[in-house]
């Protein structure tokens, strides 16, 4: 047993310690550390700011941009309308409409419609004289603002033609003139001449029900000047259909930024009017930032609340950690002074045991890797190779530096790629820990034949982060078994054999000996006679043969020799 030898104690009175310095260090150091604290404090206030402004910055000019693009491919509908002498066909507004390329370039713009105006007494008339839109009269069901009733008003707003996808032809024939909402907007189109944007509406889809505007730009015959000239050359509207939720998602790209964002339509008649906001949107909470976006006559109010994660971005906890950091100097600093000496080097040689002991696990863990039979490979959350030891070199011909950060499916023939993706689906339900024998190729193409061994890796909670495979090339050990079955085939065949020749060779033995005999009585008769020897000759050839397949026959081999 052992105890511990303290110093003896040199202490004889308050006097004798360094008080004075010890507080002049401690005083110094923690006014640094809070000095310090604050400044780094003040400079990540304005890195919030500035991130939160570009944020701002970006989605605004983003969202601009693209209602930009919107109105010019409306203009230029509208340039196309009031170039046709004559109203243009169903096929040629298919066509024009077509070559916008709207799904690919445009995901937001759900469609492109023109609308006519219809008198009411010629309404009966207009739809006999359109074939494609005979029968199909129907109204919007549903408005923020209450619906009108068909002809209130004097007229009907047809949607005459509409564009792309058997979706947007469905509104054929609808009456838009009856959507309060919309007949607003597009008045104000025809008495202005220039693009309206229309309160929230609501587009019906197979699946739900979604938020959506429409951009109006009206269609004149010539160039009116004022508003009187304009509804005497008014011929109809081009609409934009706009989802919104799909507008916003594509230019907000799926990344977060640790800001919520709602739209609202301050212009709206009913007052301010909910668009567009992200799920993760605080209820009743106070936007941090907000700008108003004027664009086709409304104002969009677009406002950014800052959530939690934002503050998790890298060098957030700097000035936490810069006080906590100087505090700790501070009293460390405090305790050099105070304590006796002989700490440090404690300290040193505790580290020294601990590196050595961490240095000693990282080896065993390299040596096992290195020297291990099996190949073992290593992944991330998306499969990608992180581990590569010296045997999977040696099977499969790839070395460390080509096959980290690769995916191992390059590890599998094309046949086997479904089998990979089950496997991983596996891995990503459960904890894997099954054996798979699959085939594999090698870096020059060579088909290889391994078992594989998988375990997902797992943290406390559950979450995947990734997987260990170890494999084992069982190729050779595949092709002695197959030699094997063979060298077993050959000798049952060859024990049947003998078996056959044994008992073949009895026969011809009772064959042969029974001529011998016939062939002592018949010396007086030739013909006989001579039969006889020919049988004779014939049963010795085949006693013969009997002979010489059992002289084939192999024997069976040692069971040892495969153990």
């Amino acid at each position: 047993m052992t105890s511990q030898v303290l110093p003896p104690s040199t202490d004889s009175g308050p006097g004798r310690r360094p008080w004075i310095l010890v507080l002049g260090v401690l005083l110094v150091s923690v006014g640094a550390t809070l000095i310090a604290w604050v400044t780094a404090r003040q400079s990540q206030h304005q890195r919030d700011l500035g991130r939160l402004n570009r944020f701002v910055s970006r989605t605004e000019r983003s969202l601009q941009n693209r209602l930009g693009r919107y109105e010019d491919i409306a203009r230029g509908a509208q340039g196309f309308l009031a170039a046709e002498a004559a109203q243009p066909s169903v096929q040629q507004w298919h066509e024009y409409v077509k070559s916008l390329d709207m799904p690919g370039r445009h995901p937001g713009l759900s469609s492109l419609a023109y609308i006519n105006w219809v008198k009411a007494p010629e309404l009966e008339s207009y739809f006999q004289a359109r074939p494609h839109l005979r029968g199909r009269y129907h109204r919007p069901i549903s408005d923020p603002m209450p619906l009108r009733e068909p002809g209130e008003g004097g007229d009907h707003m047809i949607l005459e033609l509409c564009e792309p996808g058997e979706r947007a032809t469905l509104g054929l024939g609808l009456d838009v003139g009856t959507s309060r909402t919309q007949r607003l907007a597009a008045e104000r189109a025809r008495d202005t001449g220039q693009p309206v944007l229309s309160g929230l509406l609501y587009f019906s889809r197979p699946t739900a029900r979604e938020e959506a505007v429409a951009l109006f730009v009206p269609v004149y015959r010539g160039a009116p000047t004022n508003q009187t000239e304009r509804r005497a050359a008014f011929k109809g509207w081009v609409s934009a259909g706009i989802l919104i939720k799909p507008l916003v998602e594509d230019i907000l790209g799926g990344e977060d930024q640790g800001v919520a964002f709602e739209i609202v339509d301050a212009y709206s008649a009913q007052g301010p009017q909910w668009l567009y906001a992200t799920p993760d949107w605080p209820a009743g909470a106070k936007p941090d930032a907000q700008l108003t976006l004027e664009v086709g006559g409304r104002g969009w109010q677009l406002r950014y609340v800052i959530k939690p994660a934002f503050y998790h971005a890298e060098g957030r906890n700097q000035p936490l950690f810069l006080l906590l950091g100087g505090l700790a100097v501070s009293c460390s600093l405090a305790a050099v002074v105070w304590s006796l000496a002989g700490t440090r080097q404690r300290a040193l040689e505790l580290a020294q045991t601990m590196n050595a002991s961490l240095h000693e696990a990282l080896e065993r863990n390299r040596s096992h890797l290195t020297h291990s039979p099996l190949a073992v490979l290593e992944t991330d959350v998306a499969f990608r190779l992180q581990e590569w030891n010296p045997a999977a070199e040696r099977i499969f011909g790839y070395t460390r530096a080509d096959a980290l950060g690769k995916d191992p499916r390059m590890l599998f023939p094309p046949e086997a790629q479904a089998e990979v993706d089950a496997r991983r689906a596996e891995l990503l339900e459960g904890n894997g820990g099954t054996r798979r024998t699959l085939e594999n190729i090698t870096s020059t193409g060579e088909g290889i034949l391994c078992d594989w061994y998988s375990t997902a890796l797992r943290d406390e909670r559950g979450r995947f982060l990734g997987a260990i495979f170890l494999i084992d090339d069982i190729t050779e050990r595949r092709r002695a078994e197959s030699a094997l079955r063979q060298a077993q085939k050959l000798e049952s065949l060859g024990v049947l054999a003998g078996g056959i020749a044994h008992d073949f060779n009895n026969l011809l033995t009772a064959i042969l000996g029974n001529a011998e005999v016939a062939l002592e009585r018949v010396q007086m008769d030739p013909v006989l006679k001579a039969a006889l020897q020919r049988i004779e000759a014939t049963t010795q050839r085949g006693s013969d043969l009997a002979r010489q397949l059992l002289a084939w026959t192999p024997t069976a081999p040692s069971s040892s020799r495969w153990s």
